[in-house]
């Protein structure tokens, strides 16, 4: 005769989850130290020769372009006073002619003013074949580039670029090359200097690359 075994069952006690603590509150304070690891070494730090992503990581902090995109990925000023439009003037009726003012508050890292003649030294050497920048997208559709005064200038495209905004993206400092066009060779792809909120302290090669606060940024209160 068969039999069959009932399992009682077998009361366990529940250890009560704790809830996720809430996130903390506070006035940000300047000041401290964040490291971010990096899976490999930059080969340099020179926005138009640079290939590699953890070059853009670390040189995003260092240079300034004409506008730059914010957290919603809109367009908004950086070393220009204004993204141009049709709307505010600055951008032709045909779309050719497209006008920059630049910030007359902005200085390079070693203290020297920023001006209108940079933007002009990097046009240069994007265009000097000479050099092995990484594109010469947009700036071969340029036709004309003139400087109207020390912070403004005026670039007249052969025929509608729509992206136009994406160019001058990065700017380098005509004094910190004596205006030699020529830049693979350049000290500075190792030691840039740029306008950015951050600056580079020391480049030590294997383990660490610094960047520390730039006191002369533009935006009062940042980084």
């Amino acid at each position: 005769m068969a039999t069959t075994e009932t399992t009682k069952p077998v009361a366990v006690a529940s250890t009560p989850v704790p809830a996720p603590a809430a996130p903390s509150v506070g006035t940000p304070r300047p000041g401290g130290t964040i490291k971010i690891a990096l899976y490999q070494e930059p080969g340099n730090l020179n926005p138009y020769l640079n290939v590699q992503n953890v070059g853009n990581v670390v040189r995003n902090t260092i240079f300034g372009g004409m506008v730059r995109p914010n957290e919603k990925g809109e367009y908004v000023p950086d070393l220009a006073k204004e993204v141009p439009t049709t709307k505010n003037g600055l951008v032709s009726a045909d779309g050719k002619t497209v006008t920059y003012k630049l910030r007359q508050d902005v200085k390079w890292h070693d203290g020297k003013p920023f001006t209108v003649r940079d933007v002009k030294f990097t046009y240069d050497v994007i265009m000097d074949p000479a050099n092995p920048v990484t594109s010469r997208q947009g700036y071969r559709d340029i036709e004309a580039f003139m400087i109207k005064d020390d912070f403004t200038f005026e670039v007249r495209f052969k025929t509608f670029f729509a992206p136009f905004v994406s160019l001058f993206g990065a700017i380098l400092p005509a004094h910190a090359f004596e205006s030699k066009a020529a830049i693979d060779k350049s000290d500075f792809n190792r030691k840039p200097i740029g306008t950015g909120p951050y600056k580079v302290v020391e480049w030590a090669s294997g383990d660490h690359i610094t960047v520390a606060k730039n006191p002369d940024y533009y935006v009062k209160g940042k980084p």
